[in-house]
Formats: C-alpha cells, sequence, structure tokens
C-alpha cells in the first residue's frame, strides 16, 4: 500500500503537535520536538531528472525524486509510489504575489526535528542535493550540507 504523507492540520506552518497521515487519513507521525523552529516547507514537490533535464539541460544530476526511488526499490515501490516529501529545515514561502521566496536553511548546526512513528511506516530520506540558481536565488545557499539521521525506540 502506497503511503502518502499528509499534514492533517489544514496548515503550511509545522508545529508541535503536527501530524502526518496516510492516504488513507492514518496517523503516521507525529512532531513531537523542534528546534528547527518550524520553518519546514510542505509546498515544493522533489527536484527531479525531469526538471534539471528542462532547467539546466542535465538529466543525469543527482535529485531528491531518484534518491528517494533508490532507496525504497527494494522494497517493491518505484517512482509513482514516491509521495511529494515533507520537506524538513527547507525554507520556502510563497511571496504575496503567489511566487515562492527560495531562502537558504534558517536551521543552524545541531538543531533538529524530533518525529514519532504512529503506525510502522517506510520512511525515505533524501538530502537535498538541489544546487542549481532559481529566479536569481539558491535554496541551498552557498552549498547543500549534510543531513544526520538517527532512528530510536522508546
Amino acid at each position: 500500500m502506497n503511503f502518502n504523507s499528509l499534514v492533517g492540520s489544514g496548515s503550511i506552518h509545522l508545529t508541535v503537535g503536527s501530524k502526518f497521515y496516510s492516504n488513507l487519513q492514518n496517523p503516521m507521525l507525529e512532531i513531537v520536538e523542534d528546534l528547527a523552529k518550524g520553518v519546514h516547507d510542505l509546498q515544493f514537490a522533489p527536484c527531479s531528472s525531469a526538471l534539471y533535464a528542462a532547467t539546466v539541460g542535465d538529466p543525469a544530476h543527482r535529485n531528491c525524486r531518484d534518491n528517494l526511488t533508490q532507496a525504497v526499490a527494494p522494497y517493491g515501490l518505484g517512482y509513482l509510489d514516491i509521495p511529494d516529501p515533507v520537506n524538513l529545515f527547507q525554507n520556502t514561502r510563497p511571496k504575496a504575489d503567489g511566487t515562492i521566496d527560495y531562502q537558504p536553511a534558517a536551521a543552524q548546526a545541531g538543531e533538529y526535528i524530533t518525529l514519532k512513528a504512529l503506525m510502522d511506516c517506510l520512511v525515505a530520506i533524501s538530502a537535498c542535493p538541489f544546487d542549481q540558481e532559481i529566479d536569481g536565488q539558491r535554496p541551498n545557499h552557498p552549498t547543500c550540507t549534510p543531513l544526520r539521521v538517527e532512528f530510536g525506540a522508546e
């Protein structure tokens, strides 16, 4: 079964207590701590080989969609099974005119978010490799940075 990450709060702003729901409206994950101060993105689709082909003529550039597809392939899932992600730490906001304001991540080294699984989940993660300029802005300015992920049990 393919589960999509949806925020059931009706808001584009994530806060402690926000939950992510499956496409069957089952609660999957809950934010229990957020030292990144809620600066996350729910609007920006993942970069893809199609995006790089169209924008910079390089369909072989590393991208989130392919990274996530490769991560879930051993579980029998493919490209079309990947939902649009929750972009933790990504700082994109709508401007008054409706366009997207791409800003560098506001999170500093050591800041983190803690999610609690509310059901068994398959979680795939890609540290955004987007290193191109969009409308004169670089979302990963000045460079892409590593992401540390820890899993634990209560």
